[in-house]
């Protein structure tokens, strides 16, 4: 996994002029070692590095600094040694650190999307028997609010039919559950207020 992050210094400053001063900026903090022009050490971990630099319009001085962790399985490792990073180059500058690409938080995403989907799948099933159980097998046409069914954005989709719930976004259920009504008789069905 990667992390990006872009470190400006201001063209006052004499400090990291180059990207050899800025390794060694890097290498003041005692847990951090660089045995290698692409490696950086931080505690037992060795991860990957590759630093670009440029000047901004104002001509300020930029890095564009790379970490890359091998082995995901050492992400919390990985997060202790960018969040040491980011304090030595918040230190260093004045400013904040921008994070352009955030390897952790992809590696995360891609754990936790199953989970959301199973979610989102199971409030859809249960909204779906509830109005079906309560209304009947038609509840689809008398019963899915209007901000629901436009929210579809496949003309041919907005047609009412049964599985509405798994056209709409996942933020439109809380809509559903707070307007759901038969249309003809007004809030009889309604699921709560």
């Amino acid at each position: 996994m990667k992390t990006e992050y872009l470190v400006t210094f201001d063209s006052s400053d004499n400090q990291c002029t180059n990207i050899e001063t800025l390794k060694s900026l890097l290498k003041s903090n005692e847990l951090i070692t660089l045995p290698s022009q692409s490696k950086i050490k931080f505690k037992e971990f060795e991860y990957g590095m590759v630093i670009g630099s440029g000047k901004l319009s104002d001509n300020s001085r930029y890095f564009d600094v790379t970490f890359e962790c091998a082995d995901d399985s050492k992400v919390e490792d990985f997060r202790e040694f960018l969040k040491e990073i980011r304090k030595i180059f918040y230190k260093a500058c004045g400013r904040d650190v921008l994070a352009l690409y955030d390897g952790i938080g992809g590696y995360y995403c891609n754990l936790s999307y199953p989970k959301i989907y199973d979610i989102e799948n199971l409030m859809r099933k249960l909204i779906t028997k509830f109005m079906a159980i309560s209304i009947g097998p038609s509840w689809a046409e008398n019963s899915v609010p209007r901000d629901v069914t436009e929210s579809i954005k496949d003309q041919e989709s907005k047609k009412i039919r049964s599985n509405i719930l798994f056209e709409v976004d996942f933020i439109q259920l809380s809509n559903f559950l707070r307007e759901s009504r038969p249309r003809t008789t007004k809030n009889k069905y309604r699921l709560w207020t």
